[in-house]
C-alpha cells in the first residue's frame, strides 16, 4: 500500500543527499546517512528522495542505502 506523499523534497535537499551519498567510501545505513548529513531532514523526505536516486539510475548504491 503507497502512502500518501504530503511534502516533496525540494532540489537542494535531493542534492544534499546525493553529495553525501558520493562522499560515502563505504556502505552507510540509512541513520548513518541521516547523520552525515549537514542539515536534518525528515525520514520520510529521505526515503522519497533514496526511491528517486534509485528510479534514476543509482541502483546497487541506493539500495544498499535503503534499507526499510
Amino acid at each position: 500500500m503507497k502512502q500518501k506523499v504530503l511534502h516533496y523534497p525540494r532540489l537542494d535537499t535531493v542534492l544534499r543527499v546525493e553529495e553525501t551519498l558520493k562522499n560515502a567510501e563505504l556502505a552507510i545505513s540509512k541513520s548513518e546517512l541521516q547523520r552525515r548529513l549537514p542539515k536534518q531532514i525528515m525520514r520520510q523526505t529521505l526515503n522519497i528522495i533514496l526511491d528517486y536516486l534509485e528510479e534514476k539510475g543509482w541502483g546497487k548504491r541506493v539500495v544498499t542505502y535503503h534499507i526499510r
